[in-house]
């Protein structure tokens, strides 16, 4: 059985030797990986056991062409901005960042014990700086980004070739219509039109955030259009993060009213030709029932700090599978003998994910319907020890 028959298996809630695994590192950790063992990604990715690869839909040939790959920190999609004045970096939105720099423990060759820089963009500027119809037009007209450009599928073209026979193929198409459009208007200014368009259903706001949303939906439905074109994909990757740990953003009726029949209409797109993905960050619990309605057939990460897995699985176990539940907070550390620590304390940060993953199987795993993988990409401040231990016990057979 290969990776991607285990992962179809799982999604058909069919007991299997062991649970799926899906990949969560940053470059950061892959550039130990490289120094202490001479892996590659793809090796990386042979010796954790990973089942399930992701694919992006890039930027324009265009835009790659004129951009530089301003941090090591982001996805192959995200990584390309140009550089504009001020020290600041554009993605193909028009959204503009900053590059904060971090200090990390790196573990190289023979051990050896060094302080690296991590690199990560910080949004900061955002190309609709007023929440009005006459911005949201020029926006539209002169920033949105087209999709038509077939240049934007290459990259993607050539990996699903590469993969589809050993692994599940997953399509991001994540940040799908709550993230964008706040990315490109500030999630304070955003947050104000949803809350007032929804009071005032005749408001210059409810025009807005009708009109923008829309445009979303339809760069998405011409994305999926894309991706049932090229074939070869297995699972479409939804999701916007709408909760925060101690619930939702705004009220489960705004979600109902401006996303809800959205997503419903580009889940409907996808002709059941491939399993639907929902990525929420935070405690989305009470949209689950919802996603379920909408066709959400896997709900990802489930944050254990503010999701109960068990209980969601008790509940909902025979109508999805759950992609993710392995906490990522605690196993971290930084401390004044920050990068030097003793191989005592490593052990007790590992132990808090074995511990986890042996839960998981347990409570989750044994009849389908679990792939496991950490709720987010790894930060810097996890050890490279306590991943390789997280990793081990993930890929262990039941």
């Amino acid at each position: 059985m290969n990776s991607r028959d285990l992962v179809l298996k799982t999604l058909a809630h069919e007991k299997t030797p062991r649970v799926p695994i899906g990949y969560n590192l940053k470059t950061d950790h892959e550039l130990q990986l490289k120094a202490m063992y001479g892996w590659d990604q793809a090796e990386i990715k042979k010796r954790f056991k990973v089942d399930l690869q992701t694919v992006y839909m890039s930027p324009t040939k265009e835009f790659q062409d004129k951009s530089v790959k301003a941090t090591v920190s982001t996805s192959f999609a995200d990584s390309f901005l140009i550089e504009g004045k001020n020290h600041l970096y554009y993605d193909e939105w028009s959204v503009g960042y900053t590059i904060q720099k971090y200090k990390y423990r790196f573990m190289g060759a023979n051990g050896k014990i060094s302080l690296e820089t991590s690199e990560i963009p910080k949004m900061i500027e955002h190309p609709i700086k007023e929440i009005s119809l006459d911005a949201l037009d020029d926006y539209l007209t002169h920033q949105f980004p087209s999709i038509d450009d077939e240049t934007r599928y290459d990259q993607m073209k050539k990996e699903i070739k590469l993969y589809k026979e050993k692994y599940a193929i997953e399509a991001d198409m994540e940040m799908t219509l709550f993230e964008k459009s706040w990315y490109v208007c500030g999630l304070p200014n955003f947050l104000g039109a949803l809350a007032k368009a929804f009071r005032k259903p005749n408001s210059d706001e409810n025009k807005f955030v009708n009109k923008i949303l829309d445009a979303m939906v339809s760069f998405r439905l011409k994305q999926i259009e894309k991706y049932l074109e090229i074939g070869g994909i297995d699972i479409i990757r939804f999701g916007d993060d709408v909760g925060i740990q101690s619930g939702l953003m705004f009220s489960k009726a705004i979600w109902r009213q401006f996303f809800k029949p959205r997503m419903k209409k580009l889940i409907d797109a996808c002709k059941r030709e491939v399993h639907v993905y929902n990525h929420c960050d935070g405690n989305c619990t009470e949209l689950i029932p919802d996603f379920i309605e909408n066709g959400v057939e896997i709900l990802n990460p489930l944050q254990p700090e503010c999701m109960d897995p068990e209980a969601i699985k008790q509940k909902y176990g025979d109508k999805i599978t759950l992609y993710g539940t392995i906490g990522i907070q605690k196993p971290s550390y930084i401390g004044d003998c920050y990068p030097e620590v003793s191989k005592a304390e490593i052990d007790r940060l590992s132990s808090l994910f074995i511990r986890e993953v042996k839960t998981r199987k347990e409570t989750l795993g044994k009849d389908g319907g679990l792939i496991l993988a950490p709720t987010n990409k790894l930060q810097p401040d996890t050890y490279i020890e306590s991943i390789i231990a997280l990793y081990d016990e993930m890929g262990k057979e039941f």
